[in-house]
């Protein structure tokens, strides 16, 4: 089974570049968790994976000011894998929107994933 988050928007302040502590920017996350489902009946959040939780986590982390986007993504899929014994994997991508290179049009990004 797959628990998705698809297209989050967050307003951070990460980056490396001058003003971007201040400025900040925006950011796309998506977010799969796989994890094993007992019996196809599912009567009860407690037997499957409440996306409001990890986007709690999503959101918290994502709150906490890094200057480079792989350490928001380890940390965001570590607590997962550390909250939530029952998820296999998880697969987060986020993209800053708006990125301060010169003349550059779309978006730049991380993508990590992590097994059990």
């Amino acid at each position: 089974m797959e628990v998705n988050l698809k297209d989050i928007v967050i307003y951070a302040n990460h980056g490396l570049h001058n003003g971007e502590e201040i400025i900040g920017n925006e950011f796309i996350i998506n977010l799969t968790a796989t994890f094993p489902i007992l019996h196809s009946n599912v009567l009860s959040i407690n037997e499957t994976v409440n996306y409001a939780s990890l986007y709690e986590i999503v959101t918290a982390k994502m709150a906490i000011r890094r200057p480079l986007l792989e350490n928001v993504i380890c940390d965001i899929a570590n607590t997962i894998m550390a909250d939530f014994l029952i998820i296999q994997s998880v697969e987060i991508s986020i993209y800053k929107l708006n990125p301060p290179i010169t003349n550059f049009q779309g978006s730049v990004g991380v993508t990590h994933k992590i097994y059990r």
